[in-house]
Parts: C-alpha cells; structure tokens; sequence
C-alpha cells in the first residue's frame, strides 16, 4: 500500500494475507462479523449472482480475482506502517463485505476439508490463489470520525445494488433501539441486510452467545408503526423514501414526545 494523502493507503492486498487477516480477527474477537458493524449490510451468503460470481471466480481462477473485483474499504482509527506489514488500530470493513467474507468462505472451506494427505489439486489451487490479490483501500478516520466514518461508508456503497433503506445501518437512532430491544424484549432489530442470517449463524456456533428466537426488520417495523399509529397506510403500502431517515414520517416518528426509549412508545 502506498500513502495518498494523511488518511488514506492506496494498494492491493494478496488474497492470502485479507484471509489471514479475517482469521486473526476472529481469534481475537470472537465473532467475524464484528467487522462490519459499520456497514450497510451483512453476509448475503451465495444466493445472489454477484457473490456466486466470486465463488466460482476464487475456486476457478484465484489469481485473476483483482481484475474482476472493484475492491475493500477499510476504516482505523490510526495504522503503523512497517515496510510491507500495515498494523490497524479498531478496523471495519465498510465497503467489500460481499467480497472478504466470500474470500473468507472459500479460503476457509480449503483448509477446513480434506485429511492429513498432501492434495495435488488442493497444492496447484493455493499455488495460483498465491498470486491473487484485492484492491484495498485504508483509510484514518481518528477516534472521532463517527461522521467521516458515515460519510465514507455511504459514498463506497453508492451502487445500484446497495437499496436507499440499507442506509438505516448508518443512522445512530436505530444502533441504539438494536440495543434497547435486545435488553427490554429479548428480540433481534435487524438493521443491517442479512443480519438475522448472521446472527442465527452466530448463535448456532457460540451457543454462549445471547439466543434470540424472534427478531424483527428495521425498515418494516417503522412501517408498521407509521401505518398504524401516525395513519399513513398508504404510503407505507407504495413508498420508502418517507420511513427513510430525513423521510417526512421517519421524522414525525422521531420527533413524537411519546416515542420514548425504544422508541416508538
């Protein structure tokens, strides 16, 4: 990676070392998916054409990844540069969860399958999937830069594939009603896409892990209470830009004085 500027590095990273990145991460923390807390979305798995793309790209022909793929944002709160090692303090992955987390998935299942034995297939694959590599980008947001954080998290994930309402993961109301519901109800607020899918993943293999049996989607949960409490079926039925943060009821909601903690009364 080379520097651009005070707050950003500019490179590629070998598909082995985002591997063992991922890995290392998840011995230190506990669970994978902490990572990208800051995004719009969660793991989708292999459903969509886009990451079985990337599956059979990496199982096919890992070293012509970085040619296909548009690359990973990475967030820090500060980084130490030693020669080629880059050292990140608190990291998220803000753009690229489709991408690492399939890299992940692939890379994961080589090593995990197979016995003792030397596999020649398995040999010629990692041989190629050695000179794979994704484009990465780095960059410093400080300890304060929840705004700057946002702002890079929305502008990295502009596609058309990424839908408006995929932004309520950014909005600091719905992070703390996440927490709220948990504590007072014992249920799930899903306001990332694919969360609850990671979630049930997560609690299946961490059985320690807080076990929710009911969960319930941001988006819809503010629709319904727009409907039924403010009147605006209609609009709940046709539209989402108005249940959408800056939307007209998503602000009536917010602003009401008897929405109280978990907000919606």
């Amino acid at each position: 990676a080379v520097p651009s500027g005070a707050e950003l590095l500019v490179g590629s990273t070998k598909l082995f070392d985002l591997y063992d990145f991922l890995r290392s991460y998840r011995e230190q923390t506990g669970d994978l998916d902490q990572v990208y807390e800051k995004n719009v979305r969660r793991f989708l798995g292999g459903r969509g054409k886009v990451n079985r793309g990337m599956q059979e790209t990496l199982k096919t022909a890992p070293e012509r990844f970085g040619l296909y793929n548009n690359g990973i944002t990475i967030v820090a709160s500060d980084w130490q540069q030693t020669g080629d090692q880059i050292e990140l303090a608190d990291p998220y992955i803000v753009n690229g969860c489709q991408t690492s987390r399939t890299i992940w998935e692939v890379f994961h299942q080589r090593y995990s399958s197979g016995g003792t034995g030397v596999n020649p297939e398995n040999e010629e694959w990692k041989q190629r999937a050695n000179d794979g590599a994704v484009v990465t980008k780095i960059v410093k947001v400080g300890s304060d830069g929840e705004n700057l954080l946002q702002a890079i998290t929305r502008y990295t994930n502009s596609q058309n594939a990424v839908r408006e309402k995929d932004f309520l993961a950014l909005t600091e109301d719905f992070r703390s009603w996440q927490i709220q519901m948990a504590e007072k109800f014992n249920i799930y607020l899903e306001i990332q896409r694919g969360g609850w899918d990671s979630q049930k993943a997560l609690q299946n293999t961490n059985p320690a892990t807080r076990q929710f049996g009911q969960h319930v989607n941001a988006a819809d949960l503010i629709k319904v209470f727009g409907a039924g409490w403010l009147c605006e079926v209609g609009a709940a039925f046709g539209k989402n830009p108005p249940f959408l943060p800056e939307g007209s009821v998503f602000k009536r909601i917010v602003a009401s004085p008897d929405n109280g903690e978990v907000g919606f009364g």
